[in-house]
Parts: C-alpha cells; structure tokens; sequence
C-alpha cells in the first residue's frame, strides 16, 4: 500500500513538471518556462559552455545529474510559485535549491539581470554536482566569478 502512495506522488510530481508551456533538455539542463523558450535562443547554448567552464576550469567531473531550470517571464509570477512551493525560501531575483538526493533546481524571472542571475544560479548547481559538501565562501565565490561570460 505505501509503495501506491509513493508511486502516486512520483507520478503527479512528474505531471506537475510537466506542465510548464515551454521544456526543453539540453544535455544535464532540464528548461521548464512559463513563456516560449525560443524567444531567449541563447540559454541552451550559455548553459552547456558554463557546464564546461566550470568544470573544465575546476578540474571537476562533469556529472550526469539533472539540474532543472524553472523560469518566469515576470517577477510576481516567480515569487507567487515561491510563495506556493517553496515558502521559507529567501526573497531574492533568482535562486538554487535542493532538497536531500533530488535534482538540483535554479529558479529565476527574465529581468535586466537575467543572464548573470542563470549563470550564477547555475553554477552552484553545477558545484553541487560535484561537489555536495561544498563551504559556503568558496560556493559563492565562485559563483560570482563564474557570473559573468568570459
């Protein structure tokens, strides 16, 4: 019986992701957006060389771990699926978040800092992948520094 239940939240948690109007995979990248992803063609492109920066500069494994990405064409739609999903979570432009063994998520609205906030956002994920006991210092530094294109 416990394993029914299980398997009935496995399968509405996959129903819900599903649900975005745009998704795309891009290598490790799962894009889940609530406009057309073809309208921002760059972000497939950026996220795989950032993969390969990151880990090529790091000298880190690139891993086989889902990093899903869920983005918002306006600010009061990504904070109002915050508020609903995740709501202790910090009030900021663009966020990380992973919960125990699942998947890495970035979370983020198309702003003026779109870009850096993705690719900031995304580095940590990518860290992660690797590197899960990562100090805090050393995780943000990094991000920053990997924030902005080459």
């Amino acid at each position: 019986m416990l394993l029914l239940a299980c398997a009935a939240n496995e399968t509405s948690a996959v129903a819900e992701e599903r649900r975005w109007p745009s998704e795309k995979v891009s290598g490790t990248f799962h894009l889940h957006a609530d406009f057309p992803l073809q309208d921002r063609p760059t972000i497939e492109t950026d996220l795989v060389e950032l993969r390969h920066e990151v880990t090529t500069r790091l000298n880190l494994p690139s891993t086989r771990d889902p990093i899903h990405l869920f983005l918002f064409s306006e600010p009061q739609t990504y904070q109002a699926y915050l508020r609903i999903h995740y709501p202790n979570a910090p009030a900021r432009r663009a966020l990380y978040i992973k919960e125990g063994r699942g998947p890495g998520m970035v979370f983020a609205y198309v702003g003026e800092d779109f870009t850096e906030d993705i690719r900031h956002e995304c580095t940590h994920a990518i860290l992660h992948t690797a590197l899960p006991q990562l100090p805090l210092w050393l995780d943000e530094g990094l991000a920053e520094y990997f924030e902005l294109p080459r």
